[in-house]
């Protein structure tokens, strides 16, 4: 691949093309942005390694669920200095994270403070989980959004599209969700609206048939889309691989687009998608940039990718990622584990930036593009259903998998640590009979199990059918 690598100057001429909103004519963030991408490694990686210290000092002195676990494994956090110490540390895994809400909440937060904010994740890889978040770890999200689409190279002028969940848009008046087959939008985008003049924004709902979404697109022709891989991937096939009237680019989210599924989109559409890489739990953690390495957001995030044991893997070599926040003070995360495999950079990045970087993301993947039709609205309904249930229900639940047979019927396989509550079943039974709206019977059948094995790429999959010709691992 041939990559002509951008500059510093380069950069701040792009940024220099987009009009900030008078109050922020002055806002010197977006040029510490551009300067911290270009920035000498070794002064990033003390920088990084200072606020990472200062982070694991307060969480041991203010988290009772650290303070703990530092003092079983005799850990002085004091003594936490550099980047490579943090290997003494335990890694955190999602269950600790969904069963020690309040012992991982800083003493120092009030949970009466209107500015904290709790994102919630649906548990793709697991249980749903919750984190306390400051005002300032929250707003960081517009920021480093609109540093992900300086690198898109977005006009902010044009108009911006979005195809997505109904509870992830603008909602109506009175606070309804938008219905599908109805547009609802806004005079100028989201988030970058906040901070720049902007053209409008239109968006629609994924639960809407692919003939409405095409016809939607054709109406509104927003010049960048952005949806989820798997749904962009059925559009491509609904239109028949043909592309798309007036969009120029494509942004993926929320689970990783293998490299056939990119393959198809770009191809039938002939546009390229840009991609980023977060996690509800810690707000944006990377952006791709047009080498295919996904940076590290340095002024949120620090990132790892280790072993099972924990410490670094060699250079190309993959492992488990694990991100630790800086700048949530209420609910620190040290050494979280995403539940994603990545592979771990192999030196300096052909695009010319400085960030710290790594490669491929083996992550939440979620197909449908070769299922019966039924299967999306029934596999998301279901795994909605889990995200709402209460935290004693899923108090011995370690992993699940949503398993299609060729015959359509599911099983829901669950990896318990004991009897799960008696409730878990029934509630899903019942939620899985309203979701066959369209009189057709699916059996679900819930079967626990002592291992759910990972796809060769070692990720575990939250879904898998074998109506998916083209393979389940998200590295093929």
């Amino acid at each position: 691949m041939n990559i002509t690598a951008t500059s510093r100057r380069e950069e701040q001429a792009f940024q220099a093309s987009w009009r900030p909103l008078e109050r922020h004519k002055d806002n010197k963030t977006f040029a510490h942005l551009i300067d911290n991408e270009f920035r000498d490694p070794e002064n990033i990686e003390a920088s990084v390694a200072r606020q990472v210290a200062r982070m694991v000092t307060y969480a041991g002195d203010h988290v009772p669920f650290y303070r703990d676990a530092f003092a079983a494994a005799g850990i002085d956090h004091r003594r936490i200095t550099s980047l490579a110490d943090l290997s003494q540390l335990p890694v955190l895994s999602r269950f600790d994270l969904a069963s020690g809400f309040d012992r991982l909440r800083s003493t120092q937060v009030s949970l009466q403070d209107r500015s904290l904010r709790i994102a919630r994740t649906s548990g793709s890889s697991g249980v749903p989980v919750k984190v306390l978040k400051t005002r300032q770890s929250s707003d960081s999200f517009a920021v480093l959004w609109l540093r992900q689409a300086r690198w898109f190279r977005h006009d902010l002028s044009r108009r911006y599209g979005r195809i997505l969940t109904a509870n992830t848009l603008y909602r109506r008046s009175g606070g309804a969700l938008n219905l599908d087959g109805d547009t609802i939008g806004s005079p100028s985008w989201m988030y970058a609206g906040q901070f720049f003049h902007t053209g409008d924004e239109v968006q629609f709902n994924s639960s809407s048939s692919r003939p409405d979404q095409l016809r939607w697109l054709e109406q509104h022709q927003p010049a960048y889309l952005m949806s989820y891989p798997g749904l962009l991937e059925e559009l491509a096939l609904a239109n028949g691989c043909q592309p798309l009237s007036g969009v120029e680019g494509l942004v993926a989210i929320s689970t990783i687009m293998t490299r056939a599924m990119r393959t198809r989109v770009e191809t039938s559409f002939g546009i390229p998608i840009y991609q980023n890489y977060g996690l509800n739990e810690a707000g944006l953690v990377a952006v791709q940039c047009a080498a295919g390495c996904y940076h590290t957001h340095i002024e949120h995030v620090h990132v790892e990718i280790v072993d099972t044991d924990g410490q670094p893997v060699a250079p190309g070599a993959s492992g488990r990622l694990l991100v630790t926040t800086i700048t949530n003070p209420a609910m620190p995360l040290l050494r979280y584990d995403t539940g994603d495999i990545a592979i771990a950079a192999t030196g300096p990045c052909p695009c010319g930036r400085t960030l710290p970087s790594f490669l491929d993301v083996i992550g939440r993947h979620r197909r449908f593009a070769e299922t019966p039709e039924g299967t999306r609205p029934r596999v998301n309904g279901l795994i909605d259903q889990l995200a709402e249930m209460p935290p004693e229900w899923l108090a011995n639940l370690r992993q699940y998998q949503i398993h299609q047979a060729a015959d359509r019927s599911f099983e829901l396989r669950v990896q318990v640590t004991g009897k799960l509550h008696e409730a878990f079943g029934r509630q899903l039974q019942q939620a899985w009979a309203t979701l066959q709206s369209d009189g057709e019977d699916w059996p679900l059948t819930i079967v626990e199990v002592g291992e759910i094995q990972p796809s060769p790429g070692g990720k575990l999959l939250d879904f898998v059918s074998e109506f998916d010709r083209a393979g389940i691992d998200p590295a093929r």
